[in-house]
């Protein structure tokens, strides 16, 4: 896959050559698009098609300065077919007549959900509870020297303060809570770096001086940048299973209601440790806990792995209970099925920062589903079974 087929597939779609699959995408990322304040009816196609362009010779021209650099052309190939991919998954609905008539009124509107945010909650050591949502930026607290603040852009930042430091005594332990609909990024007192996914909690000491080891607890799922301390491994403790780190980046997916917990390793090197059994992984591998059994994929799709961080939801031929349990945590809502489970599986890439609306479109068009809003409530109806 090269520049010219990436540019080949455009132009087939500006003749009315697309297969009705590449047109449902297409049609899709159109949408979305259509909102935009310099939308203009009599140019859409011209707008998209720029934007298509656009977007994806940046990112090929991307592709290519790096590739020669490193002389992979493999890995060129599969990224440049990826960016297609994305490109023609990222919107969500028809516009087959939109020609001859503009959208209707969305049948959504009067009971849409919106997106989830920047929401947590912060446990001090002695109980006490702030609200990272509420709280205004600068200092929160104070705690065994360390200064606890929350950034501009929402961070929360740990930081050491050498003349306030007291280390006596047993550690101090703050805990990080996100709700449904919520996710924040925390800064350690180390150094690390702490993405925290919705319905999820971490536990870490205030301060890591004099400790033997970094040992954080975590319920949910995170994505980790460790900073590199030889004298001071990083662990994460989740359920069933420890993950020693060695400087590294790395995700952890342990919801409770999924069916495995998973260890997706980016960058360095880490060891999952369950009972008995101990596995070193490398980059691009992920570890799959299920019931005591430990399974490792070598291939793991690092691009899905970690979409929620990046804002995006990311789908590869996922079920679709996978799929909602997913906009559950997100738009805190509860889903329930108006008869019999439907088993069906849905791929797409799709923004996280829509309502909830354009992503039921999106199930809808593709997947065959039918849905109800009601409050904080989403019902499945009149789906089909395979």
């Amino acid at each position: 896959m090269n520049k010219q087929d990436i540019q080949d597939l455009l132009n087939r779609h500006h003749e009315g050559e697309t297969t009705p699959e590449e047109e449902v995408q297409l049609n899709l990322w159109y949408h979305k698009e259509a909102g935009s304040s310099d939308w203009n009816h009599t140019h859409k196609e011209e707008i998209i098609n720029d934007r298509l362009k656009q977007g994806i010779d940046a990112r090929i021209d991307q592709l290519e300065r790096e590739t020669l650099k490193s002389g992979n052309w493999y890995k060129y190939a599969a990224a440049a077919a990826a960016v297609i991919l994305i490109a023609f998954s990222v919107g969500f609905y028809f516009y087959s007549s939109v020609k001859e008539k503009h959208l209707t009124k969305d049948y959504y509107a009067d009971n849409d959900i919106i997106p989830g945010s920047n929401k947590a909650i912060l446990t001090l050591a002695d109980g006490s509870k702030i609200s990272l949502t509420d709280a205004v930026d600068g200092q929160l607290a104070t705690q065994s020297g360390i200064v606890i603040t929350k950034a501009a852009d929402g961070q929360l930042v740990y930081t050491v303060n050498d003349a306030q430091s007291d280390n006596s005594g047993a550690p101090a332990y703050n805990t990080i809570t996100t709700p449904r609909g919520g996710q924040h990024i925390i800064n350690l007192p180390d150094g690390t770096r702490v993405w925290l996914n919705s319905e999820s909690s971490v536990k870490f000491p205030v301060s890591f001086t004099n400790l033997t080891e970094r040992k954080v607890e975590l319920i949910g799922e995170a994505y980790f940048e460790v900073s590199p301390n030889k004298k001071q491994p990083f662990s994460v403790r989740s359920n069933e299973q420890i993950v020693k780190v060695y400087g590294t980046h790395f995700n952890v997916m342990a919801y409770s209601n999924e069916r495995n917990m998973e260890t997706t390793l980016l960058e360095g090197k880490v060891s999952v440790k369950s009972g008995a059994r101990e596995t070193f992984i490398t980059p691009g591998q992920q570890v799959q806990l299920k019931a005591g059994e430990m399974n490792v994929l070598n291939n793991a799709d690092i691009d899905a792995v970690v979409a929620w961080k990046n804002q995006v939801f990311q789908f590869d031929n996922t079920d679709i209970d996978k799929v909602l349990r997913q906009i559950e945590r997100w738009y805190d809502v509860d889903v329930t099925y108006s008869g019999s489970r439907t088993d069906v599986s849905f791929t797409g890439v799709i923004p996280r920062n829509v309502n909830v609306s354009r992503i039921l479109k999106a199930l809808e068009q593709t997947c065959g589903l039918k849905f109800e809003i009601d409050g904080q409530k989403i019902t499945v109806i009149n789906h089909k079974t395979k």
